[in-house]
């Protein structure tokens, strides 16, 4: 079971809240 990829995806996840969040 590769647990770094959740995590890895919850960051991207993250990341991508902050920007839209910035742009709208």
């Amino acid at each position: 079971m590769e647990v770094w990829i959740f995590e890895f995806i919850g960051d991207w996840i993250r990341i991508e809240d902050q920007v839209f969040n910035k742009f709208s």
